[in-house]
């Protein structure tokens, strides 16, 4: 029976393809260090400065999956930038620079620009809006 997948993921739209666009209306979910590439990579045919944030955390982390609702409620809310949750449990070296889960790491042009680890919400809604052109 195969293990049940984490909760902390979205349901949609698990895996990415490489090669089809991703809807930054969506919370993308990647689990390997190919997703997290592809979904911090700028969209063909986005503005190539469009801020990604991604919010790194584990399936066992009760700080990460909080955090994964206030996220998800900020991009419902109608902030600008792609929106991702990646879980660090299986990646390799694209999480190498994360030492603490929960982590929010602001991508531009496929660098990463601005990042904090914690808990915070207000820390995360006032990053968002810093980055959200």
């Amino acid at each position: 029976m195969p293990p049940e997948a984490p909760a902390f993921l979205p349901t949609a739209p698990l895996p990415h393809q490489p090669g089809t666009p991703l809807d930054s209306s969506a919370l993308i979910g990647a689990r390997t260090d190919a997703g997290l590439l592809a979904a911090v990579r700028p969209a063909p045919g986005a503005a190539a400065n469009t801020p990604v944030f991604v919010l790194f955390g584990s399936a066992w982390c009760a700080h990460c999956h909080e955090m994964l609702a206030v996220l998800d409620t900020v991009r419902q809310e109608g902030a600008r930038g792609r929106f991702v949750a990646a879980l660090v449990d299986g990646m390799g070296a694209a999480a190498d620079a994360v030492r603490f889960t929960p982590t929010l790491a602001v991508y531009r042009r496929g660098r990463r620009v601005d990042s904090f680890y914690g808990g915070d919400e207000t820390k995360l809604r006032d990053r968002v809006w810093l980055h959200s052109d």
